[in-house]
């Protein structure tokens, strides 16, 4: 028989006793000697028998107080009983160990799991006490750098998080440190830096821990802390996958509804709001009774809101007064549901919910919400005059001051005070420099001083608006602005420059082919046909039938400068094509110059016919006179023979 074999029969021997030992006699004999009380208990011991190790060492110690190993022996009773969780017994023994009269020569081991105990009943005092002993007298000992962990850690639960920095950090120079020691440091680390908000630092302890390849014990909790930190640190995107990892890899997780949160604010930030609602919508059905449901209500409503269902924001944020009526977001509430009413129109609903609001507390604050209510509201149905007393009201609260300061610009704009609305902007500018309608502000920063004629100032505000903000719904405005400026400079590369970028971002836009127009009609004006017709082309396909017409008859033109008078007869047709009976100043247009063109080609009876047509289409009484003297001019050139 092996070597192997003897080892394996020897321990499942070992086993068997112990179990009959369990099960036939529990208690030790009074007879057993001291080498077999030893054996078996610490034999009971190694193989998890803690209970049988205990009466064992128990057993010893009143048969044979004074032994040689007796100090051992209470020791390893120590720790069977920490091991059952008996704390309080455990911590009595290992106290007695150290204050027995003979020397004991582990005693750096008893400290440690005297400490133990001391932490798992909740005496981190006196934990502490004994780990600092430890490390202080015995700074070789294999425990040294295990109570400096623990210590790194007490500190934290205290709320020392620079001190359990410094404790952990030690924890780690250990070479010899086993990896799960190693692991657990770094992941109370990250802690410790997350609390002091040093989150860079903190992503990389984490990522450490959850990059781990040994066993998976604190990877859960590395996942969600690491998505916390990425939160912090903006990188949404990370963060979601680092959450989505934590969901797929551990389903059943404490974490699951704070890690479906986690996900979706980092969806949301990142512009991926209907993956967000989903995530939400999830956690509001799995988790109803999750501490986080208010946040998620409310998130959910915010997020309706911003994709415009209003009807299901209102739903929501209905159910959220409904459960929690005492919530401190109750106002904020009312206040999404007031716009949401607003946004449908409903404006006697809006009113009951202002005056809810005013109901509630005399507060200012409460006050302010529903004067902003009102100031919305009026602002909304286009009544700024009797918005702005309630604007300028609401400039003396901090809560709604950079709001009031931007309608104040808006409502001023409207109204055509533009320098009263540079003002606000400026401040706005000034006080609020990440203002999230700062796009607006821009665009509404540019208008107002091209009206007043300083259009260096208003290409300033375009030009920071298109650079800053180029998902911005003004983006394609700011660059139509900044064409047709160059255009009227006579900045032809500038404008091509601006018109390219528009065609890359906003090929569908209707902007785009009144640019195409702007700068088309330009480079006619200065004889550059071949250009101009490229841009001519863009613009007759525009969905907006006058920037159509007025492309096509602009194509009319420029080959009749060139004198393809068969092309330009072929275009002007168009532009009458596809609604002859119109009556405007295009179609008319058209009409007399296709008379123009056919009485060159000397084709005067469809030149007078088109004459007609122009006088019935035109409602310009000079155009018509001017029409009338060609018509007149072709008949005396009939009657003349020329």
């Amino acid at each position: 028989m092996g070597s192997k074999a003897r080892a394996l029969l020897k321990h499942i021997s070992l086993i068997l006793s112990l179990l009959v030992i369990i099960i036939l006699a529990p208690l030790p004999s009074p007879a057993s000697s001291p080498q077999e009380l030893l054996h078996v208990g610490t034999g009971a011991f190694t193989e998890g028998f803690y209970q049988v190790a205990e009466a064992q060492f128990r057993a010893f110690l009143r048969s044979y107080p004074r032994h040689i190993h007796a100090q051992k022996v209470m020791y390893l009773l120590g720790k069977a009983l920490y091991e059952q969780k008996k704390f309080a017994e455990a911590k009595a023994v290992f106290v007695e160990v150290l204050t027995s009269q003979k020397a004991f020569r582990a005693s750096d081991a008893v400290y440690f799991w005297l400490s133990r105990s001391c932490e798992k009943l909740d005496d981190l005092s006196s934990a502490q006490s004994n780990l600092l002993t430890l490390v202080t007298k015995y700074p070789q000992s294999p425990w040294y750098h295990p109570s400096l962990f623990l210590l790194g850690k007490i500190s934290f639960q205290e709320g020392q998080y620079k001190r359990a920095e410094m404790y952990l950090k030690k924890s780690l120079q250990d070479r010899n440190s086993t990896s799960s020691l190693s692991r657990s440091a770094k992941f109370w680390l990250g802690l410790a830096l997350y609390e002091q908000k040093r989150y860079k630092e903190t992503e990389d302890f984490f990522q450490e821990v959850a990059d781990s390849k040994s066993k998976e014990d604190l990877l859960e909790e590395a996942l969600y802390w690491w998505g916390e930190t990425l939160v912090k640190l903006q990188k949404y995107n990370k963060g979601a996958a680092v959450f989505r990892s934590l969901l797929d890899r551990f389903p059943q997780s404490s974490f699951t509804a704070h890690a479906l949160y986690g996900e979706s604010v980092c969806l949301y930030m990142g512009e991926r709001k209907e993956e967000a609602l989903k995530g939400l919508l999830t956690l509001k059905n799995s988790f109803s009774h999750t501490p986080l449901l208010p946040h998620v209500l409310l998130f959910i409503g915010e997020i309706f809101i911003d994709l415009d269902r209003y009807q299901e924001a209102i739903e929501v944020l209905k159910e959220y007064l409904s459960r929690f009526p005492q919530d401190q977001m109750r106002v904020q509430t009312l206040l999404n549901l007031g716009w949401c009413y607003l946004k449908r129109g409903d404006f006697a609903r809006v009113k009951e919910i202002t005056y809810e609001i005013v109901k509630l507390s005399p507060a200012e604050r409460e006050k302010a919400l529903a004067q902003y209510i009102l100031a919305e509201l009026n602002t909304y149905e286009g009544n700024c005059q009797e918005a702005m007393p309630y604007w300028f009201n609401l400039l003396n609260t901090s809560m709604y001051r950079q709001e009031a300061l931007f309608k104040i610009a808006v409502c001023s704009f409207q109204e055509g005070k533009y320098k009263e609305g540079l003002v606000n902007i400026d401040l706005l500018q000034l006080e609020y420099p990440h203002f999230n309608k700062m796009d607006e502000v821009l665009w509404i920063q540019g208008e107002s001083f091209r009206e007043l004629g300083n259009i260096s100032e208003a290409s300033k505000a375009y030009v920071r608006a298109i650079k800053e903000y180029k998902r911005s719904s003004w983006h394609a405005w700011c660059l139509y602005r900044l064409i047709a400026i160059s255009v009227d400079e006579e900045d032809m590369r500038a404008s091509e420059r601006y018109f390219e970028t528009l065609r890359k971002r906003h090929p569908i836009n209707e902007l785009f082919y009144e640019a195409a127009l702007k700068v088309g009609i330009k480079k006619a004006e200065k004889a550059e046909y071949e250009s101009s017709l490229k841009y001519l082309t863009i613009a007759a396909h525009s969905p907006n039938s006058t920037v159509v017409k007025n492309a096509v008859c602009w194509q009319g033109e420029i080959y009749f400068d060139l004198n393809e008078y068969q092309k330009a007869l072929d275009t002007y047709q168009r532009v009458v094509a596809e609604n002859p009976s119109s009556a405007d100043a295009l179609t008319s247009m058209a009409y007399m110059e296709m008379g123009n063109i056919n009485y060159l080609l000397d084709d005067q009876k469809h030149a007078k016919e088109a004459y007609k047509k122009a006088i019935e289409a035109s409602r310009d009484e000079k155009f018509k006179e001017k029409v009338k003297l060609l018509l007149k001019h072709l008949k005396a050139s009939k009657r003349g023979g020329t």
